[in-house]
Order: C-alpha cells, then sequence, then structure tokens
C-alpha cells in the first residue's frame, strides 16, 4: 500500500508542486498589490485630497519579485522530482 502511494506522489509530485508555485506565485503577487493599493489609497487620501497616484514600475517590481521568491523553492522542489524520477525509471530500465 505504501510503496504505490509513493510510487504515486513521485510521478504526481512535480504536476502538485508545479500548480502549488502557480497558485502561490498568483497568491503572492495579488497580496503584493493589495498591500500596496490600500497603501496609496491612505497616502492620497492624506496627502493629494483624494486623487489616487498610480502604480510605479518599482512597486510593480518589487510585488513580481516577491511573488517570484515566494515560488522559486516549489518550482525547484518541482524540477527535482521531476528529475529524480526520470533517473530512477532509466535506471530500472537498464537493469
Amino acid at each position: 500500500m505504501m510503496g504505490r502511494f509513493f510510487n504515486w506522489a513521485m510521478h504526481a509530485g512535480p504536476v502538485i508542486l508545479f500548480w502549488a508555485a502557480i497558485l502561490t506565485f498568483f497568491a503572492t503577487m495579488f497580496g503584493q498589490f493589495t498591500v500596496m493599493s490600500s497603501s496609496i489609497q491612505t497616502m492620497a487620501q492624506d496627502h493629494y485630497a483624494g486623487t489616487m497616484p498610480g502604480m510605479d514600475v518599482e512597486q510593480f517590481i518589487f510585488a513580481f519579485g516577491s511573488a517570484l521568491s515566494s515560488a522559486a523553492f516549489l518550482f525547484f522542489g518541482a524540477l527535482l522530482i521531476d528529475r529524480m524520477d526520470r533517473w530512477i525509471q532509466k535506471k530500472e530500465a537498464a537493469e
């Protein structure tokens, strides 16, 4: 029973981690934009009497970098498990 689960997990692991990385990336981007837009709105109410300043390129790069760094380990894990699975399959086929 445990052997079948392990084999399934090794074969499905890269796909699961890939989609987890995609979800993590977009969730982090959304979270960063939410935080930045609320802080921009607060600044606009305090300093600009209701006008809403646009989002800077620097803020977008920061949000993108944060999202990319959050998802990087999941992408790396998916790649590593996929490579290990292919290596094991090739080794078993050679025997």
